[in-house]
């Protein structure tokens, strides 16, 4: 037999007292009618199989029954068949429903919250005051855990569905965990947003995480009186969901927390510690709030927690260490800083390092249209010359935008010619002295004219930068011209390595490739698949095609040239100033015998070199020197090899060891 509830038995106690007031006026024994009825209805309540009989399915059985007849005590009165009307006792938790519980529930335990998640991923005013209160997917959709499980449990109480009770525990103890999370988040801002309220009415998003906090508090008790009315002893599963909601919170923190600590240590002046520290944020911390911290210099990402975390580090220090972690640079690519397409924060549009020395981060409206190399050269004399032509397109509403790239010329090259296009027409670059032409640049920035400049940047490098790219898609085009050597493989075979960009602050979509066009007196190959011809009409070969950003940046796209090997002088006439000169270049080929001891071989551990793993161990096997060689790894730490076959061929050149970048 099912057990009845306290309000079941309170609901019998009840019928029984009326029917018994009846049932005395005549000759019937009330106790055995009602023993009968009893009887009657618990065989009846068997039959539906009920777990708890409730007072609601008591008066259903009730409903269906009748009084016997009593037989008259007073002759001449007709008998009286009379129903009894069933008790109707509104239950506890719906009384709480009340008007304004009702209100306040829906107000701000389901609608505040919503409005408040929207507002911030459309205006992101939070995130550019205070703190980011929603930087992933994840807080999304855990913050509205809260409006959704206080309406799911509202309706269930209001419906009396008890049979979801474990789950309306669950989704309620959920919901508080969030929203306790929250709430403490938003503690040191909670003045401001009562202010806010007052006086511009926005505050209440503030004010959000407390108020929908005590809406979820207000529904648990609704859910706690309803279990009591069914005779259970508390609302199941509250505090597994507490911990859930406010623990799966807490783990999107920790890699950040991890990344804050291995930064610290990064940083350390101790050898050591810096590389116990690059391998924590190596395998352990977030690389996307890495890069984060890379972009934006700012000390309270995400919550707060950088007010004791790295705020003493630079955005300099950062992005090598980034580098040191990952093995690319920071500008290769830009961080995840939206939510469901939106910008994380106004941050993001400054360009900080305008008319600078760096190339700085990239930006996310300003892509490279397009891309077209034209290259000549001479086999015979082992040199060349080619233009390379750029297209920058600033997608931006309002904002110029200053194009910049650190471009990796082909060994020995030098920039010879720079070109820059306003209102349709080409216009030729002076050269000068380095800081002569800074302070030309800057100026000419200041009063929002159209320079370009091109500096040198180290060995073989230059670093360009063009301004205004204008707003609203404006373009702006450039043409820089390099001179170069050839590398001679042999005395039949030159080799061409193509320009490339290391470093830059524009976009490159996939949409856009670079257009070659190559041409050279003798016969032409490269690896990729391009198209190569003999035109007949000017007797040159010529090499024509299309490569990605990534086959130009890994040298896919080398081009080796055929020369005739009894040409070893070749001569050129060149004017300086009115006066001629004739440039003589002769190719000789020395072998000196090294008067050396002992020679160190250091190898580069970057994840950038794992490609070249077999050619460096290789290379190494085919030395045969008379003299001490001793191999060094710049690796996190700097590791010393005495030179054998067992060192060549085993542990050394494991991949396990090219990872991230390294410091040399």
């Amino acid at each position: 037999m099912s057990p009845w509830t306290k309000g079941a038995e309170a609901c019998w106690k009840e019928f029984c007292e009326k029917a018994r007031k009846q049932l005395t006026q005549g000759d019937i024994d009330p106790d055995e009618v009602l023993d009968d009825m009893r009887r009657h209805v618990e065989t009846e309540l068997n039959a539906q199989t009920l777990t708890v009989v409730t007072a609601e399915d008591l008066k259903k059985v009730l409903a269906t029954l009748q009084l016997p007849e009593s037989s008259p005590s007073v002759p001449d009165m007709e008998p009286v068949t009379e129903m009894i009307p069933l008790p109707q006792k509104e239950p506890a938790y719906q009384k709480l429903l009340s008007a304004f519980g009702g209100f306040y529930i829906i107000t701000f335990g389901v609608l505040l919250p919503l409005v408040a998640a929207f507002f911030e991923l459309g205006t992101r005013i939070c995130a550019d005051i205070f703190f980011n209160p929603l930087p992933m997917v994840w807080h999304v959709l855990l913050f509205l855990a809260i409006p959704a499980a206080n309406l799911t449990c509202y309706i269930a109480v209001r419906q009396n569905e008890i049979k979801s009770a474990r789950f309306l525990g669950y989704f309620n103890g959920f919901s508080i965990g969030v929203a306790v999370y929250y709430t403490l988040w938003f503690i040191p801002i909670l003045p401001f947003s009562a202010l806010a309220t007052i006086f511009l009415g926005i505050g209440l998003c503030g004010l959000a995480p407390l108020l929908s906090l005590i809406a979820c508090l207000l529904v648990r008790r609704r859910l706690r009186l309803m279990i009591t009315e069914h005779n259970l002893p508390k609302v199941p599963l509250l505090w597994p969901g507490l911990s859930s909601g406010f623990g799966l919170l807490v783990l999107l923190l920790v890699p950040t927390a991890l990344a804050i600590i291995g930064l610290n240590m990064a940083a350390s002046p101790e050898p050591e510690i810096q590389a116990k520290g690059i391998r924590l944020l190596r395998n352990y911390s977030s690389k996307q709030y890495l890069l984060k911290r890379c972009y934006v210099d700012r000390g309270m990402e995400p919550f707060g927690l950088e007010i004791t975390g790295t705020e003493h580090l630079s955005a300099e220090e950062i992005r090598g260490i980034y580098y040191k972690v990952t093995g690319q640079s920071f500008n290769t690519q830009r961080p995840q800083t939206s939510v469901f397409g939106r910008r994380s924060s106004r941050f993001d549009d400054w360009d900080f390092e305008q008319a600078g020395d760096i190339v700085g981060g990239q930006l996310r409206d300003l892509p490279m249209t397009s891309s077209q190399i034209d290259a000549n050269l001479d086999a015979n004399a082992a040199v060349g010359y080619l233009e390379w032509v750029m297209t920058f397109q600033n997608n931006h509403q309002w904002s110029n935008r200053e194009a910049r790239c650190q471009i990796q010329l082909p060994p020995g090259g030098v920039v010879s010619r720079l070109t820059l296009w306003i209102d349709g027409k080409e216009c030729e670059a002076a050269f000068g002295g380095r800081s002569q032409t800074k302070n030309a640049y800057k100026s000419v920035v200041q009063r929002q004219r159209d320079p370009v400049l091109v500096t040198t940047k180290g060995p073989d490098q230059v670093l360009m930068q063009c301004f205004p790219v204008p707003a609203n898609g404006g373009k702006m085009k450039v043409r820089v011209g390099i001179s170069f050597p050839l590398d001679l493989l042999s005395k039949e075979q030159a080799l061409l390595q193509l320009p490339y960009i290391n470093e830059r602050n524009f976009q490159i979509p996939e949409t856009t490739q670079h257009q070659l066009w190559v041409e050279a007196g003798g016969k032409l190959t490269a690896k990729l698949n391009l198209t190569t011809e003999f035109m007949e009409e000017k007797n040159r070969y010529a090499i024509r095609g299309q490569l990605t950003n990534q086959q130009l940046e890994t040298h896919q796209a080398s081009i080796h040239l055929s020369r005739k090997p009894d040409i070893m002088k070749v001569w050129a006439q060149h004017t300086i100033n009115d006066e001629s000169f004739t440039v003589l270049q002769s190719l000789q080929n020395n072998k000196n015998k090294a008067l050396i001891d002992k020679a160190v071989i250091v190898i580069d551990t970057s994840k950038s070199m794992q490609a070249s793993i077999a050619e460096i161990g290789y290379a190494i096997q085919e030395l045969k020197p008379d003299f001490d060689i001793e191999i060094m790894t710049a690796d996190d730490m700097v590791q010393a090899f005495t030179f054998s076959e067992k060192i060549i061929s085993g542990e050394l050149f494991r991949k396990k060891h090219f990872k991230g970048g390294k410091d040399n």
